[in-house]
């Protein structure tokens, strides 16, 4: 589709358009993409998603979803979030199988997830994703998992 030469947002809901007439009511997906440079700039299409955390030296940041997931309305537009990563700046995409783990009868929650994401500020991508998982582990008692379970860290090093 880049091929279309178009902006990724009018993509985005080209796509959106094809799901929604190409499937049955209630089935949508939820969408978390943009491109990023080397220079650090990075634009966040969130169609429906969770919160994605930015992990900066001096806090978290949470950029919520602007739009409905794909395939929920036929119509709609997709804005874009802009930021720059700055070396050592994290961003953390994860799926509802983290934030809505049951632990003794509470959810490991979007909360705790900037928490944890922040207070693991300087660790490098695969140690933040590896603690996350040993935390859920520990919230959930080690109990199976009821959903699946994505976790992405991407960290700018220079």
């Amino acid at each position: 589709m880049t091929a279309l030469r178009l902006p990724l947002g009018q993509i985005i809901a080209q796509a959106n358009r094809v799901l929604c007439e190409s499937s049955l009511a209630g089935q949508y997906a939820t969408l978390v993409c943009g491109p990023a440079s080397d220079t650090g700039e990075l634009e966040i299409h969130n169609a429906g998603h969770l919160p994605v955390i930015v992990s900066r030296r001096t806090g978290a940041l949470q950029i919520e979803s602007m739009g409905f997931p794909l395939g929920m309305f036929c119509e709609g537009e997709f804005p874009v979030s802009r930021l720059k990563l700055e070396a050592g700046d994290t961003l953390f995409i994860y799926s509802d199988g983290l934030s809505e783990a049951d632990g003794a009868g509470e959810e490991y929650g979007v909360d705790r997830v900037a928490r944890f994401v922040q207070d693991q500020s300087g660790r490098q991508a695969a140690e933040l994703i590896a603690a996350c998982l040993d935390d859920l582990r520990t919230f959930t008692g080690g109990g199976p998992q009821t959903d699946d379970l994505t976790v992405l860290a991407i960290q700018r090093r220079c």
